[in-house]
């Protein structure tokens, strides 16, 4: 199966999916970034002159046996990102990444990076140590590059304002021909090592009546996430609404923040997340 995405870098992304692997819940994934696959029999997937693995003959997430799954795919509006997260028995158990990174560096001739993994049982690790982008000065296809970050996963919250920041994650190549920075990764940010797969950001608790907070605090109401900007103690009922500043609370004064559940921590990444509550069963 061969699918095509005109939006992306060149026009002309083909993804072509093989399921003539040794087992049956294995598949590999070649992507094409511009020539585009020829040829095919029955018995034989078609190729591409430029194409390069992203998954050689192993599980894609699907499991082993029977049983039921969870499927969750995000396309971006202009069609240059499409991610698809699959799981079963309360794990993730699929990650896959096909996108056109942000702020390549200059001279890239295609900006994009793919990346899937997936396990049968257990829960599948989205640790993105091994990505592939299209080489710079290398033969098409022939590099994979290793993934590293400027700043790990994070273990506490901030000092300042006790929230959890979104670090964005930057793809940095390992390999000959392919050193140095290659951009970023389109709306995704590294997040706590210790927030589980499905936790929404911003986490901020529901607001309560005639409680005292501190500047920096957060709060839920509503659909909105507010920060305390004068420290005091909440109204009886109500709290704080609208978008603007300056909102009064009883003696709390707060600031429009965000709205909510808009964005999902998923491994140690956080993605974007409008359609409502992450579920993984």
């Amino acid at each position: 199966m061969v699918l095509k995405n005109t939006s992306m870098p060149g026009g002309n992304y083909q993804l072509c999916i093989d399921l003539s692997n040794s087992a049956s819940n294995n598949l590999s994934i070649i992507r094409s970034v511009n020539a585009g696959f020829t040829g095919g029999t029955v018995t034989a997937r078609p190729t591409a002159t430029d194409q390069a693995t992203v998954l050689n003959n192993l599980t894609w997430g699907g499991p082993s046996s029977d049983q039921a799954m969870r499927w969750s795919t995000e396309v971006s509006t202009d069609g240059q990102c499409t991610r698809v997260i699959t799981a079963g028995s309360g794990s993730l158990r699929g990650y896959w990444y096909f996108e056109q990174t942000a702020s390549p560096d200059t001279g890239t001739t295609y900006p994009i990076v793919d990346y899937a993994v997936g396990v049968n049982t257990g829960t599948a690790n989205p640790s993105l140590t091994a990505i592939l982008v299209y080489p710079l000065s290398a033969t098409p296809g022939t590099a994979s590059v290793g993934y590293v970050s400027q700043l790990t996963a994070l273990t506490s919250p901030s000092s300042i304002s006790s929230n959890w920041p979104m670090v964005p994650a930057c793809i940095v190549g390992t390999t000959a021909g392919v050193f140095g920075y290659l951009g970023m990764f389109q709306d995704m940010w590294i997040g706590s090592a210790s927030i589980a797969t499905g936790d929404s950001y911003p986490g901020a608790a529901n607001w309560a009546p005639s409680t005292s907070y501190a500047v920096g605090a957060q709060v839920t109401n509503g659909s909105n996430v507010y920060t305390c900007t004068t420290a005091g103690t909440s109204a009886s009922s109500g709290g704080p609404t609208g978008t603007g500043t300056g909102i009064s609370d009883g003696t709390c004064v707060w600031s429009f923040f965000s709205q909510t559940l808009k964005f999902v921590q998923v491994g140690q990444y956080i993605i974007p997340w409008n359609g409502g509550a992450f579920n993984l069963t």
